[in-house]
């Protein structure tokens, strides 16, 4: 978990934790799943093949950008449209623009 905490707060610190739109949250979910590929790569499969190397990273990085990414992007929008995030900044932004 903290490794995969950590490819996305990557992202968003290029970001500098002032974006909170779906494609940066999208990144910061392919992130995740790329340093949890890695790391699972590393650590319970090293040495494995080419082919399960590629779909193994594939399919993390695109659940990581799907699940973590748009999902958690769309439930914060969800949750800041009832005012429930009004006391943090992405729920500030999304109720500005409502």
């Amino acid at each position: 978990g903290a490794v995969q905490g950590l490819g996305a707060e990557l992202v968003f610190a290029a970001f500098m934790y002032a974006n909170w739109r779906a494609v940066v949250a999208v990144l910061a979910g392919a992130g995740a799943g790329l340093a949890m590929a890695i790391t699972d790569l590393t650590v319970w499969y090293p040495g494995s093949d080419t082919l399960f190397v590629t779909v193994y990273t594939a399919s993390a990085v695109v659940g990581g950008a799907l699940i973590a990414g748009l999902l958690s992007w769309l439930a914060v929008r969800g949750l800041a449209k009832t005012g429930a995030l009004s006391r943090f900044a992405a729920g500030r932004e999304v109720s500005k623009r409502v």
